[in-house]
């Protein structure tokens, strides 16, 4: 991911060929989240609000808000509530990913609401309601983590 630390216009041009920088940011980033432009320029500015973006969310943790506000920003790159689940479960990992799930303490206590959390998010990525081609893995990664909820694991 060096295009994501990218200073100006010109490191991002020293990184290759145009399609080839683009290429590199899809995979990257997979197919939940698009970032894209017309030209360097338009490419460099969304770089740059992406990069924006994972900052706030980032210090917002950090700073252990139990919401992140929600700003313009998140609906460019989210498409619906399950990509962005999706993308949480498959992308992030540690402290981040449970804050940003809604893990608390309670849903180790209690089991009644550890299933409510699983089934709300469930009725959002399940692969038979979701044709993301990661939704397999994203309901995989929930039911590993309900299971270490409820004392499965």
């Amino acid at each position: 991911m060096r295009w994501i630390n990218v200073k100006d216009v010109n490191e991002l041009k020293s990184l290759g060929k145009f399609t080839q920088v683009k290429q590199e940011i899809k995979k990257d980033v997979g197919d939940n989240i698009k970032i894209t432009g017309r030209g360097w320029n338009d490419l460099y500015k969304n770089i740059t609000k992406f990069s924006s973006l994972i900052e706030q969310i980032y210090e917002s943790d950090l700073n252990n808000s139990d919401k992140i506000q929600q700003t313009s920003s998140t609906f460019d790159y989210f498409t619906s509530k399950s990509n962005e689940y999706i993308f949480y479960l498959t992308e992030l990992d540690g402290d981040i990913r449970m804050k940003k799930l809604g893990i608390t303490k309670s849903l180790f206590t209690n089991k009644n609401k550890a299933k409510a959390w699983r089934d709300k998010i469930s009725k959002e990525i399940h692969p038979d309601l979701n044709n993301h081609p990661k939704s397999s893995l994203a309901m995989a990664k929930l039911n590993e983590m309900y299971s270490s909820m409820v004392g499965k694991n």
